[in-house]
Protein backbone atom coordinates (compact mmCIF):
# COMPACT_ATOMS: atom_id res chain seq x y z
CA UNK A 1 0.00 0.00 0.00
CA UNK A 2 1.38 3.42 -0.87
CA UNK A 3 0.59 6.68 0.89
CA UNK A 4 1.17 10.22 -0.24
CA UNK A 5 2.48 11.62 3.05
CA UNK A 6 2.87 15.31 2.31
CA UNK A 7 0.37 17.80 0.95
CA UNK A 8 0.46 21.53 0.39
CA UNK A 9 -1.56 22.38 3.50
CA UNK A 10 -0.08 19.88 5.94
CA UNK A 11 3.63 20.22 5.08
CA UNK A 12 4.44 22.90 7.70
CA UNK A 13 2.53 21.01 10.39
CA UNK A 14 4.22 17.67 9.72
CA UNK A 15 7.80 18.85 9.76
CA UNK A 16 7.68 21.87 12.05
CA UNK A 17 8.30 24.42 9.32
CA UNK A 18 6.68 27.78 9.64
CA UNK A 19 4.56 29.43 6.97
CA UNK A 20 6.21 30.26 3.68
CA UNK A 21 7.49 33.83 3.73
CA UNK A 22 9.04 35.84 1.00
CA UNK A 23 11.62 38.42 1.94
CA UNK A 24 14.86 39.87 0.70
CA UNK A 25 16.80 37.00 -0.83
CA UNK A 26 14.25 34.42 0.37
CA UNK A 27 12.07 32.61 -2.15
CA UNK A 28 8.83 30.82 -1.46
CA UNK A 29 9.01 27.53 0.39
CA UNK A 30 9.72 24.64 -1.92
CA UNK A 31 7.13 21.91 -1.54
CA UNK A 32 8.27 18.33 -2.02
CA UNK A 33 6.03 15.29 -2.19
CA UNK A 34 7.28 11.90 -1.07
CA UNK A 35 5.58 8.60 -1.41
CA UNK A 36 6.16 6.01 1.30
CA UNK A 37 5.37 2.32 0.97
CA UNK A 38 3.90 0.72 4.07
CA UNK A 39 3.71 -3.06 3.63
CA UNK A 40 0.47 -3.42 5.61
CA UNK A 41 -3.02 -2.93 4.24
CA UNK A 42 -4.62 -1.31 7.29
CA UNK A 43 -3.56 1.98 8.92
CA UNK A 44 -5.98 2.82 11.75
CA UNK A 45 -3.96 5.73 13.19
CA UNK A 46 -1.22 8.23 12.37
CA UNK A 47 0.35 10.63 14.88
CA UNK A 48 3.24 13.07 15.07
CA UNK A 49 5.39 13.39 18.20
CA UNK A 50 7.12 16.47 19.62
CA UNK A 51 10.36 15.59 17.80
CA UNK A 52 8.55 15.65 14.45
CA UNK A 53 8.54 11.90 13.78
CA UNK A 54 5.48 10.51 12.03
CA UNK A 55 4.11 7.33 13.65
CA UNK A 56 2.07 4.90 11.55
CA UNK A 57 -0.09 2.29 13.30
CA UNK A 58 -0.80 -0.81 11.22
CA UNK A 59 -2.43 -4.19 11.54
CA UNK A 60 1.08 -5.69 11.83
CA UNK A 61 2.78 -3.33 14.26
CA UNK A 62 4.07 0.20 14.51
CA UNK A 63 6.40 2.12 12.22
CA UNK A 64 8.15 5.46 12.78
CA UNK A 65 8.96 7.67 9.79
CA UNK A 66 11.71 10.28 10.17
CA UNK A 67 11.31 11.86 6.73
CA UNK A 68 13.87 9.53 5.16
CA UNK A 69 13.17 5.97 6.26
CA UNK A 70 10.64 3.76 8.00
CA UNK A 71 11.72 2.13 11.27
CA UNK A 72 9.67 -0.68 12.83
CA UNK A 73 9.12 -0.21 16.56
CA UNK A 74 9.22 -3.46 18.53
CA UNK A 75 8.93 -4.62 22.12
CA UNK A 76 11.85 -6.44 23.75
CA UNK A 77 12.01 -10.19 23.17
CA UNK A 78 13.99 -13.03 21.63
CA UNK A 79 11.36 -14.20 19.14
CA UNK A 80 9.64 -12.16 16.44
CA UNK A 81 6.28 -13.02 18.00
CA UNK A 82 7.43 -11.52 21.33
CA UNK A 83 8.73 -8.34 19.68
CA UNK A 84 5.67 -7.64 17.56
CA UNK A 85 3.13 -5.18 18.91
CA UNK A 86 0.51 -6.84 16.73
CA UNK A 87 -2.46 -4.80 15.62
CA UNK A 88 -1.91 -1.21 16.76
CA UNK A 89 -5.23 0.63 16.90
CA UNK A 90 -4.55 4.02 18.51
CA UNK A 91 -1.72 6.51 19.07
CA UNK A 92 -1.28 9.58 21.27
CA UNK A 93 1.83 11.74 21.51
CA UNK A 94 2.50 12.54 25.17
CA UNK A 95 3.74 15.89 26.43
CA UNK A 96 6.61 14.02 28.11
CA UNK A 97 7.87 12.81 24.71
CA UNK A 98 6.44 9.29 24.92
CA UNK A 99 4.27 7.85 22.19
CA UNK A 100 1.32 6.06 23.77
CA UNK A 101 0.23 2.99 21.83
CA UNK A 102 -3.14 1.24 22.06
CA UNK A 103 -3.12 -2.33 20.79
CA UNK A 104 -5.70 -4.96 19.93
CA UNK A 105 -4.41 -7.69 22.26
CA UNK A 106 -1.52 -6.33 24.39
CA UNK A 107 -3.26 -3.44 26.09
CA UNK A 108 -1.51 -0.13 26.59
CA UNK A 109 2.18 0.28 25.75
CA UNK A 110 4.41 3.33 25.35
CA UNK A 111 7.56 4.09 23.42
CA UNK A 112 10.11 5.86 25.64
CA UNK A 113 12.42 7.93 23.39
CA UNK A 114 14.95 8.59 26.18
CA UNK A 115 15.70 4.87 26.47
CA UNK A 116 14.67 3.86 22.91
CA UNK A 117 12.38 1.11 24.16
CA UNK A 118 8.78 0.00 24.35
CA UNK A 119 7.30 -0.28 27.85
CA UNK A 120 4.24 -2.37 28.67
CA UNK A 121 1.62 -0.66 30.77
CA UNK A 122 -0.79 -3.59 30.70
CA UNK A 123 -4.43 -2.75 30.60
CA UNK A 124 -6.16 0.43 31.65
CA UNK A 125 -6.67 0.83 35.44
CA UNK A 126 -9.44 -1.42 36.72
CA UNK A 127 -9.24 -3.80 33.76
CA UNK A 128 -7.59 -7.20 33.78
CA UNK A 129 -6.29 -9.56 31.11
CA UNK A 130 -7.35 -10.46 28.54
CA UNK A 131 -6.84 -6.85 27.61
CA UNK A 132 -9.66 -5.16 25.75
CA UNK A 133 -8.95 -3.71 22.33
CA UNK A 134 -7.88 -0.10 22.76
CA UNK A 135 -9.55 2.04 20.10
CA UNK A 136 -8.75 5.57 21.25
CA UNK A 137 -6.11 7.41 23.31
CA UNK A 138 -5.83 10.99 24.48
CA UNK A 139 -3.74 12.91 26.98
CA UNK A 140 -5.52 15.22 29.40
CA UNK A 141 -4.20 18.63 30.48
CA UNK A 142 -2.91 17.04 33.70
CA UNK A 143 -0.86 14.44 31.76
CA UNK A 144 -3.31 11.58 32.45
CA UNK A 145 -3.76 9.15 29.56
CA UNK A 146 -7.38 8.49 28.65
CA UNK A 147 -8.05 5.06 27.14
CA UNK A 148 -11.07 4.22 24.97
CA UNK A 149 -11.99 0.55 24.59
Amino acid sequence: MRFLILGLLCLPMLFGAGPARAGPGVGPMEVQFRSVSVPQNSVPAIAQDRAGFLWIATNKGLTRYDGYRLRPIEAPGQKATQRSLGWVRALAAGADGRMWIGTEFQGLVAYDPQHDRVESHGSAPGLTAPYPSIRALAEGPDGAIWVGT
